[in-house]
């Protein structure tokens, strides 16, 4: 955790000495005012901000990724970004399990309901012919528990599933402003809060009082992919504002 807090930490200070850097340039190359400057620096919070916004609104799951390993520093701060996610009265009530290990993930997705294993799609047959799709089912089905190559577990108590569920966005994003695509499931959880609950409950260091909730993939994503893969699908569209907000206004 301290290590963590120390990447945050240097990131938010070399932030701060680039800003300041800037100023120092150009107050060397031209006479503009100190307002003129915190004018300057403003405009590029709100262009931030506004790219943070734009990334979040836009936020889309990933179904192909490669086997690039996700960087240890990278999987500490998408960590603290669930640690810190608020939580009813601070309780804090959740528990990450970090799988790296393949042969585990492929165990899960067997023992998952129906035997469905990747993602639910049954993988087509690698392409042979020259000039054809050489890459393993994996990267051409939608992913599934087995995929990716880092799973993040988040387990939680009886009741929590909502301070679980902002933990795991919090994550997501986290992980997305990272450069990394993510996606989160929970039909995994049929398996591992099913009859070898107990085996599971070892194996991925869940307190005896909680049980799995989601599962939050991630991975770069494969952009290799694309509509000549069986089981490829473009972004799903999203219902309208108006049909899906009701304001209550004062008189």
């Amino acid at each position: 955790m301290m290590k963590a807090k120390c990447i945050l930490l240097a990131a938010a200070i070399s932030a701060l000495c680039l800003i300041w850097g800037c100023s120092q340039t150009n107050t060397q190359t031209s006479h503009r005012t100190n307002n003129d400057l915190s004018q300057e620096s403003s405009g590029t919070v709100k262009a931030e901000n506004t790219n943070a916004i734009k990334l979040v609104s836009d936020i889309a799951t990933t179904q192909y990724f490669t086997d690039e390993k996700v960087k240890d520093d990278d999987v500490e701060t998408i960590l603290m970004a669930g640690i810190n996610a608020p939580s009813a009265m601070n309780g804090q009530p959740w528990h990450f399990t970090v799988i790296t290990d393949a042969a585990l993930l492929r165990q899960i997705s067997e023992d998952m309901d129906g035997g469905m294993g990747f993602g639910g799609v049954t993988p087509p047959p690698p392409d042979k012919t020259e000039g054809g799709n050489q890459a393993v089912a994996g990267s051409t089905s939608k992913a599934g528990i087995a995929d990716a190559p880092l799973v993040i577990v988040i387990s939680c108590s009886d009741g929590s599933k909502l301070d679980a569920g902002l933990a795991c966005q919090n994550m997501s994003v986290a992980a997305q402003l990272l450069g990394y695509g993510t996606k989160i499931i929970s039909s995994p959880t049929l398996a591992v809060n099913g009859e070898n609950q107990a085996v599971y409950r070892e194996q991925l260091g869940i307190p005896e009082d909680q049980t799995a909730a989601a599962f939050l993939l991630i991975g770069m994503e494969d952009t290799s992919a694309d509509g000549r893969f069986d089981a490829y699908a473009g972004p799903t569209a999203r219902n309208p504002l108006d049909e899906m907000v009701t304001y209550v206004e004062g008189q």
